[in-house]
């Protein structure tokens, strides 16, 4: 579970307790990605400068992703509106400064630890012109920082979100709260089958996620944890630091014989070229995942097509577009911008740290072929 991003001045310093027991650990380094230990915990932070502001954003990322309970406040750090309490897996707990939340007796004490001066508005240097393979291909390889989006319908840093009139991607929390209360939910063009799986879904029985099951396709997308991508003229491969998974994509025509008859939990990919644009389409799914963090749902009909294009040597554009004929009545579309990250990924245990899980805050996931 991550918590951040956090903002702050760039001279300002501190620690972070967790759980309300009193661990607390210093962050006492520049670098921009870092791992401590702190009550048994291994605890990830990222850092990074946001550009035309004299501000440094910092992550903190819990390696067990249902760990904690809380409440799931907006993902932007200036505003401190809130959904319903619900649990948030890999990363939702969004603590903006200078104040304290509590959730189920967990109390989250922030004080915000930025140890490097971040750079004058401006003085980033501009990026280079985007590399390319031999075959005079872009190349997409390295390793990259992908927006945070627990909520697909909503507008981020990096991120542009979908919703439908009269919700707006760039609404408030206090606005969408208001359209909960008049009972309206349909911030996307559900199908009735949609919509009742929306409006039912419970993140503490209906998450497998919280059971250490697989998160799916668009939500490692849409996690904040760091992407590596590998390429040759045959395959890109995705390597996710989140769960440790890769998902390797064949340039194809032709899905492989054994996706027939056997869907997945990440589904079956296929890579191809329209000019400089890499587009990936996957389809094949079990249907047992969620879109994003909040829970929109898809079936087993779902098709995701992603777009990317090399903006420069630092950024990489995307699109998801989301099909899925079951749960919604026509495709609508997510644009983001991935930005280089010069660090390794780090190693990821899902179960290292699942104490919800151990002692039987969250109750364990059935397979739906189970409930039959």
């Amino acid at each position: 579970m991550a918590i951040g991003p956090l903002r702050g001045n760039a001279s300002d310093t501190g620690a972070i307790a967790l759980l309300g027991i009193g661990a607390s650990f210093p962050v006492g380094s520049t670098n921009p990605r870092g791992r401590v230990k702190a009550a048994g915990l291994y605890i990830t932070y990222r850092r990074e400068s946001i550009p035309n502001d004299d501000l440094v954003k910092t992550t903190f990322a819990e390696e067990a992703p249902s760990s904690l309970m809380g409440l799931m406040l907006d993902p932007t750090p200036d505003s401190c509106g809130s959904y319903p309490p619900q649990r948030i897996p890999e990363a939702g707990i969004i603590v903006p400064m200078k104040r304290a939340f509590s959730a189920a007796a967990i109390v989250l004490a922030i004080s915000l630890p930025l140890v490097a001066q971040a750079p004058a508005p401006g003085s980033r240097p501009a990026a280079g012109p985007a590399p390319r393979q031999s075959n005079g291909k872009p190349d997409f390889s390295g390793v990259w920082s992908a927006p945070y989006v627990p909520d697909m319908t909503r507008n981020g840093r990096n991120q542009v979100g979908y919703a439908e009139a009269p919700f707006s991607p760039a609404d408030t929390p206090a606005a969408r709260q208001a359209m909960s209360v008049k009972g309206n939910r349909t911030e996307l063009p559900f199908t009735p089958w949609g919509l009742q799986a929306w409006t039912a879904y419970d993140a503490n029985t209906d998450d497998a996620t919280g059971n250490c099951f697989p998160y799916g396709l668009t939500r490692m997308m849409n996690a904040p944890y760091p992407i590596q991508i590998m390429q040759d003229d045959r395959h890109i491969a995705f390597l996710f630091e989140l769960d440790m998974l890769h998902h390797i994509v064949p340039f194809s025509s032709t899905l492989p014989k054994h996706a027939e008859g056997n869907p997945s939990w990440y589904g079956y990919s296929l890579a191809r070229w329209e000019g400089d644009t890499l587009v990936v389409e996957s389809q094949g799914f079990n249907g047992y995942t969620r879109l994003d963090t909040i829970g929109h749902p898809h079936s087993d009909q779902l098709r995701v097509t992603q777009t990317f294009r090399r903006l420069d040597a630092d950024r990489i554009g995307q699109t998801i577009t989301i099909n899925d004929p079951k749960a919604y009545t026509r495709p609508w579309s997510n644009e983001r911008v991935f930005t280089r990250l010069d660090q390794p990924l780090f190693e990821y245990s899902c179960e290292e740290n699942n104490k919800s899980l151990w002692e039987g805050r969250i109750k364990r996931w059935t397979p739906p072929w189970a409930r039959q």
